[in-house]
């Protein structure tokens, strides 16, 4: 395969021979699993201290938790926006259907216009 360069000059890629290729490959494998084994060493160590098994799991309930309230809030927030947007635009069937809906949501929440 030729590999060009600036000012028309080009250069010869050398191929590995296929035992290098064989050996890059088995390398990589080989450092995939010590990663591999590394994870699961860690969660083996986790699981028989219980204590920290107890707290690690309790911290990532809290931050699921945050992070789902947090998500929906904004998650809503914008479909209020939008919503309001289109009733102001006074499109005549949705935004009449869409103020009667807020209104009985309202009304159901004791808060009356």
């Amino acid at each position: 395969m030729m590999k060009f360069l600036w000012f028309g000059k080009t250069e010869k890629k050398i191929e590995p021979s296929p035992l290098e290729d064989l050996q890059s490959r088995l390398q990589a494998t080989t450092n995939e699993m010590n990663d591999l084994i590394d994870v699961l060493r860690d969660i083996l160590l986790l699981r028989n201290d219980w204590k920290r098994f107890i707290v690690y799991n309790l911290l990532a309930g809290i931050i699921r938790g945050v992070g789902a309230a947090l998500g929906s809030t904004l998650i809503f927030a914008i479909i209020l926006y939008i919503v309001t947007q289109v009733i102001d635009l006074d499109l005549p069937l949705i935004s009449e259907w869409l103020s009667d809906l807020i209104t009985m949501v309202e009304q159901k929440r004791g808060i009356v216009r």
